[in-house]
């Protein structure tokens, strides 16, 4: 590799300041993260239940844009209402106490009663329940695990620039 490479490149630095910082973009974010989910799922989702809305602009964003397009996406393929509602984010957002129960906590017995309980059910428990969204949960499951498995090589090969 070049070593002038970078200097050659930084002609213009932009500096982006963490979505933390930039509260009022979070709404204008999920919006366009739903209406492009809405197009690559073909689903009709109309936006984000007023406790969600809530959790998102109050949580603390480690992982900024991508980390909320993942909040969306997630909730997008869980959520069977209109609106994406709090249960359908993720843990980390919609439990700010930061519990979060081990996926393989319950080996034995059936799993407990509720939508959200089937749906991640089916993810570990494949042939007890089906549907739609128990599908496109066990497929992001699966690509979730590959793009770790890329991202952890690429870091451990020092492909992956830091960004501050």
């Amino acid at each position: 590799m070049r070593s002038d490479l970078y200097f050659r490149l930084n002609v213009i630095q932009i500096t982006i300041p963490p979505l933390r910082e930039r509260i009022d973009d979070i709404r204008p974010l999920a919006r366009f993260f739903i209406e492009h989910y809405n197009r690559k799922f073909k689903r009709s989702i109309e936006g984000l239940s007023d406790l969600a809305t809530n959790l998102l602009l109050s949580y603390d964003w480690p992982g900024n844009v991508r980390e909320l397009r993942n909040a969306i996406e997630r909730g997008m393929i869980l959520e069977e209402s209109a609106l994406i509602t709090s249960s359908s984010l993720p843990t980390a957002i919609s439990r700010p106490d930061g519990h979060v129960s081990p996926p393989n906590a319950r080996k034995h017995g059936n799993p407990p009663n509720g939508r959200r309980s089937r749906i991640a059910s089916a993810v570990w428990w494949p042939g007890r329940w089906s549907g739609p969204a128990a599908t496109r949960l066990r497929q992001r499951s699966c690509c979730e695990s590959v793009v770790f498995a890329q991202t952890d090589t690429a870091e451990r090969i020092f492909l992956v620039c830091e960004t501050g």
